[in-house]
């Protein structure tokens, strides 16, 4: 889980390495972010263009970010790819400032700043327990009654699922007193 951190429902945005998901975007972004951090200690990003690139590079991803969060663009794993790229650049620039100048106001504004407007994003999109909240109840609950169903029939030593409304024999039943009799 920790290398795709979606849930099964949203494996569409994970490669598979090795048969273990692996979320795209982190795949994509955090290599090539710190190749471009690497690039960044070593001087050959000078500051100016540095910030312009904190501040730019970022837009296609927050721009993404948002719509999908906000139910107006469809997922794409090719531009989920391309757009992370672009952020990576954005990113490695940052990281690599922050390790010559832990802090700097022009490296944590840019990500402060985008941050922010994706939470609200999320926040909004998340208001109220809308359509996704509804559907991933649903598909909880319907996922919790399939497990239970098959440590039942575990428990029980058969090969179908037990039955939820299942009587139980007298020998299993509770007593009055609360303790089951032998």
């Amino acid at each position: 889980m920790w290398l795709a951190h979606h849930d099964p429902g949203h494996y569409d945005r994970c490669a598979v390495i090795g048969g273990t998901h692996v979320c795209r975007r982190c795949l994509v972004l955090y290599p090539l972010a710190v190749v471009i951090a690497v690039i960044q200690v070593a001087g050959a990003i000078p500051d100016r263009p540095g910030v312009w690139i904190m501040w730019l590079a970022p837009i296609p991803v927050v721009v993404e970010w948002i719509g999908e969060h906000l139910g107006g663009l469809r997922y794409s794993p090719v531009r989920q790819s391309v757009v992370s790229a672009i952020a990576a650049v954005s990113l490695g620039v940052a990281l690599g400032r922050h390790a010559r100048h832990p802090f700097e106001l022009a490296a944590a504004a840019p990500v402060a700043t985008y941050a922010v407007l994706c939470l609200m994003a999320w926040l909004l999109a998340h208001r109220g327990g809308g359509d996704d909240s509804a559907d991933w109840e649903s598909d909880f609950a319907e996922a919790e009654t399939q497990r239970l169903a098959r440590l039942r029939a575990t428990l029980d030593g058969s090969a179908q699922p037990a039955s939820d409304t299942k009587s139980m024999s007298s020998s299993t039943a509770p007593t009055s007193d609360g303790f089951r009799s032998l």
